[in-house]
């Protein structure tokens, strides 16, 4: 690991020794999904060094977000909090690369009708917004939005705003409850997203 470090550091190549140590040639099994996120987590500080992260955005699309219903509930929190924490440092190809399942997952867990807020997963969204926020509104990417994810992203404004008001509360406090989440959380994770979708939909 050190000597991992003290190649990124000084600038060189790391990428060849993290292929070497994630087999990207084998298929993803959703039996190892744990020891994959720990690798991952791992290799943040190279992308922050500016190692490559073509290879991982690569095995990501093609063996993981592909399967990501697979995946345990925690598998996947933990999945796209390690997205979330490494786009900053990709690069613009990989956030080029990345964008089609973001825009796949994005379609399935926001709802397009209000009727079916229930279902939806706030932190999944929050996450997957800000991956989404982040490709399209900072780095200039040229993505034009479909018909079918701006109303998806009118309905979840729509499902945030009155979720803040307390009229949905109730729907969700037995979701949120065996989330975990506490009232602090919730509030940041309403405000971002509605912050998100406000900017998305200002943006078209």
């Amino acid at each position: 690991m050190d000597f991992l470090k003290s190649l990124s550091i000084f600038g060189y190549e790391s990428s060849y020794l993290i292929k070497g140590h994630a087999n990207f040639d084998e298929p993803f099994k959703v039996l190892k999904a744990g020891e994959f996120l720990s690798f991952l987590y791992m290799t943040l500080h190279f992308f922050l060094r500016g190692t490559s992260s073509k290879k991982f955005v690569e095995y990501l699309n093609k063996n993981i977000l592909l399967v990501f219903d697979q995946l345990l509930e925690e598998q996947k929190r933990r999945l796209l909090q390690a997205i979330v924490e490494s786009s900053p440092y990709t690069s613009h190809e990989s956030q080029e690369m990345i964008l089609p399942p973001i825009v796949f997952l994005l379609e399935k867990c926001m709802p397009l009708k209000k009727a079916d807020g229930e279902q939806m997963d706030f932190a999944y969204v929050e996450y997957l917004l800000y991956v989404y926020h982040h490709i399209v509104c900072n780095m200039s990417t040229n993505h034009q939005m479909s018909q079918t994810l701006t109303n998806r992203l009118e309905t979840v404004k729509h499902l945030t705003k009155t979720t803040m008001k307390g009229k949905g509360a109730a729907k969700h406090k037995k979701e949120m409850a065996a989330a975990k989440y506490d009232k602090a959380m919730d509030d940041i994770t309403w405000n971002n997203i509605l912050t998100m979708t406000e900017s998305l939909l200002i943006a078209l």
